[in-house]
């Protein structure tokens, strides 16, 4: 089973999310320096649905989060948090701050596995594990390919530690974790090169919100500006609360409020 959490009568498989299909753009937060130049208002438009990887939150309040690391590496408030949360599968039990978070709301656990045919994230099932493949990224579209995402964009994703690694400024790194990072960087940009045609295939589009980033050489680059203009499209705005008064019920032939 995909997704499990836990209730007082154990653990149970959560089926639902699934079941929906997500009838909404995708802004997929990285972790990247750029993205220090979003603001929440940037994003939070009509019609978007916010993801965020690891440590993009607190930087972007998102709809759901997912980080596949040690709840120690993370913002301890985030599991407080009343958006959708996931860790990978084998971090249930784990404390932050002395208490236990696996029974917190909307806290979940991802089944994960090395997939050798990468187009198996683009089925969707109850019994669907997320490929693993040693970072977030991965494990992340996969989720919301499974969600029923059709249109994904990606902000901060950098892929590069030229300009610094994270946005977050006050992150210090030694230098192995830097070349680990810079492995891992070229590791991802290699796969997004493999898997968006395959995801357009699919009817899922994967697009750029990232300036000057490596993927902008085989993804399509939209200004993020640009693009939430065409996710708030046809959205319905500045209507107001019908019958709001006896009289309007009356002329909308509704008996008065009693």
């Amino acid at each position: 089973m995909p997704l499990w959490y836990n209730t007082d009568s154990g653990w149970k498989p959560n089926k639902s999310f699934a079941g929906q299909s997500l009838d909404m753009d995708v802004y997929l937060c990285c972790g990247g320096p750029s993205l220090k130049a979003v603001k929440q208002e940037d994003v939070r438009v009509p019609g978007a649905f916010i993801a965020c990887m690891n440590n993009s939150y607190k930087q972007i309040y998102p709809d759901l989060w997912v980080g596949m690391d040690d709840p120690h590496c993370y913002h301890r408030q985030i599991f407080w948090e009343p958006f959708i949360k996931v860790l990978r599968g084998g971090y249930q039990g784990r404390l932050c701050e002395g208490k236990r978070i696996d029974k917190n709301y909307n806290m979940f656990y991802a089944d994960c596995k090395k997939i050798s045919s990468e187009d198996l994230i683009f089925e969707r099932s109850d019994d669907t594990i997320f490929i693993w493949k040693k970072n977030v990224m991965a494990a992340m579209l996969h989720i919301l390919i499974w969600m029923g995402a059709k249109k994904i964009y990606l902000l901060g994703c950098d892929l590069s530690n030229s300009g610094g690694d994270y946005h977050d400024e006050n992150v210090v790194l030694s230098k192995g974790n830097k070349k680990w990072n810079a492995a891992t960087y070229k590791q991802i940009n290699k796969w997004l090169q493999r898997i968006t045609p395959k995801a357009k295939k699919h009817g899922i589009e994967i697009k750029s919100c990232t300036p000057n980033s490596p993927i902008n050489k085989y993804m399509e680059y939209v200004p993020l500006d640009i693009a939430t203009q065409k996710t708030q499209e046809g959205i319905p705005t500045g209507g107001k609360l019908f019958h709001s008064s006896d009289a309007e019920r009356k002329k909308a032939g509704r008996k008065p409020v009693k």
